[in-house]
């Protein structure tokens, strides 16, 4: 939030696009085994191959909104946030295993109002 706070406040920033940077790659069983670790409890993940997720898009109305993008989820991704380091300088993340039980907790504490 402070690296976001920092560009905002930036002189000449404005109508630019920025990329934030994140705590490196991370696969989606790595982020259900961090979601196990906090919340105590199994953490299932299901995945749909390339030749179920057309099949699963014509009966599920979300699934469908996968289809045309699942494509690019295939693609490697990188990305780059040298641009904004330039005008902001350095940047801090924070690592996977914080950022989850953080997530929990704040929606813990936003159902619980």
């Amino acid at each position: 939030a402070s690296a976001i706070v920092s560009a905002l406040s930036t002189e000449g920033i404005d109508g630019r696009r920025f990329v934030l940077p994140g705590s490196g790659p991370i696969a989606i069983r790595q982020i259900a085994a961090l979601l196990e670790e906090t919340l105590a409890r199994s953490v299932r993940v299901r995945s749909l191959g390339q030749i179920p997720l057309p099949l699963a898009s014509r009966f599920d109305a979300w699934t469908r909104h996968l289809g045309p993008a699942a494509a690019e989820y295939r693609k490697p991704v990188s990305y780059d946030a040298s641009a904004l380091r330039a005008v902001v300088g350095h940047l801090p993340t924070t690592d996977y295993h914080t950022g989850i039980a953080a997530t929990v907790d704040w929606i813990d504490n936003t159902e619980t109002r």
